[in-house]
């Protein structure tokens, strides 16, 4: 009889093979479906990723001519991306431009009516005060949970998939790869496709951007380095929720534990979102516990001149202001369960039979992996992140090198204003020109990697 290997040491996997669900998968997916409560704030859910029912998402690009045309020598492409395939069952494709000029590398910008940051803001400024609004008007409603809004630019590659209405394949075929041109149905079909975010970016643009993060001319200054571990647990009572819980590794008995975090009863503006379970009479302590990331706006930028795109992405993260010592308990469970191994994908693993709490309550649906490095000024936080993430409900898993910016000054500025008058809405503006400026001209930089 073949040795059981545990689905997260099956490393190679034959395409189009799947890992058989485990029972503890078979028993979560029928609790959900028994569950037929509605949750109001979430419209769709496609796996981990939630949106807001009044969420936006968009596509343009950037570069276009004088005519808002393609020019000649932007190209789409079919590319091999095994996990979009495995997923999806199609053959992703991007835009290329094979005629880059020295202006790209050097970082200057070519003269045009407008500059690349000042178009970009001014065609997701309408949006992102309309869904900030939206969001603040539930963050005031809000009891029982805690909601943190941040505003990120992410760095990688659009991946279009084609739809049965729009034969995205049959266009690119039938062009046999030639330019797009002026191709207005093309365009069209762009817009109107699914997209993907291809956000795993080569180790060549990534040392760039750890070299652009010490450059005086930014301001940015080193922040922290940090070795987490991100448990996510399923709840049986709340369905549509994914626990995330930060954890790190004890160094003296090399076990998991809860990220512990706490805040000066005096120090009220640095409050940090972590589950814990420590308690000091001179500190203050809160119980928190993440929950699902909900999108409020998603826009997807096709930067023309640059081999790397852009995503916008107003998002918040809710938090649950108080658990009970029950749901701590049960909790700490299955932290006190995991096995730290380098060697599986995303370094835990739990015992059989282990990954569900005593009750069946919670259960481990995923694990994360990510040592970050972290630079920040008043206005923006840069994260270079190695990611080891693995879904136990798939059988899946995959590593990744991504980089980030939050835009934390215009989140602030968001937050504070009250919108009643063009003034206010004109800072923001202007901050996010700023911010857009920093990034197009230091994090857009990249080889051809697809």
């Amino acid at each position: 009889m073949a040795r059981y290997i545990p689905p997260n040491k099956r490393h190679s996997v034959e395409s189009g093979r799947r890992t058989p669900p485990t029972p503890e998968a078979f028993a979560l997916q029928f609790r959900r479906i028994l569950d037929l409560s509605p949750n109001s704030s979430i419209a769709r859910k496609t796996g981990k990723i939630i949106y807001a029912n009044n969420s936006i998402s968009r596509w343009f690009a950037v570069g276009l001519d004088d005519e808002h045309q393609f020019p000649p020598n932007i190209w789409l492409k079919p590319v091999f991306l095994e996990s979009i395939q495995r997923r999806e069952g199609e053959t992703p494709l991007i835009l290329v431009n094979d005629k880059h000029s020295s202006a790209e590398s050097d970082g200057v910008v070519p003269r045009c009516l407008r500059t690349p940051w000042d178009v970009i803001a001014a065609d997701v400024l309408e949006g992102l005060l309309s869904s900030f609004g939206i969001l603040r008007s539930e963050m005031e409603a809000q009891r029982l949970e805690k909601i943190k809004p941040t505003l990120v630019a992410r760095f990688g590659k659009i991946v279009f998939r084609e739809s049965p209405s729009m034969r995205l394949v049959s266009i690119c075929q039938r062009k046999r790869l030639v330019s797009i041109g002026s191709d207005q149905q093309l365009e069209d079909a762009l817009m109107r496709s699914k997209r993907t975010f291809y956000t795993n970016l080569p180790s060549s643009y990534v040392d760039s951007v750890l070299d652009q993060a010490v450059n005086p001319e930014i301001g940015l200054e080193f922040e922290e380095q940090r070795d987490i571990y991100h448990v996510k647990l399923s709840d049986n009572r709340k369905p549509d929720a994914t626990l995330s819980c930060k954890c790190t590794v004890r160094e003296e008995d090399k076990k998991l534990q809860l990220h512990k975090a706490c805040f000066h009863m005096l120090q009220k503006k640095k409050i940090f979102f972590f589950l814990t379970t420590f308690n000091d009479s001179l500190f203050k302590f809160k119980v928190h516990v993440e929950l699902n990331q909900v999108r409020q706006m998603v826009t997807d930028i096709s930067c023309l001149d640059k081999n790397i795109d852009l995503r916008l992405m107003l998002c918040s993260k809710r938090i649950l202001t108080s658990l009970t010592d029950d749901e701590m308990s049960s909790i700490q469970e299955l932290i006190d369960c995991a096995v730290v191994e380098a060697d599986v994908k995303g370094g835990l693993k739990w015992p059989l039979g282990k990954r569900m709490s005593s009750g069946d309550r919670y259960s481990v649906v995923g694990v994360w992996h990510t040592v970050h490095k972290a630079f920040s000024n008043t206005s923006l936080r840069l994260k270079v992140r190695d990611a080891d993430r693995f879904d136990f409900m798939k059988g899946t898993g995959e590593a990744s090198r991504e980089v980030y910016v939050k835009l934390k000054g215009v989140a602030a500025e968001l937050s504070q204003a009250s919108f009643c008058c063009g003034v206010e809405a004109e800072r923001v503006c202007d901050m996010l020109k700023a911010n857009l400026r920093v990034i197009w001209m230091h994090f857009l930089s990249c080889e051809s990697f697809l």
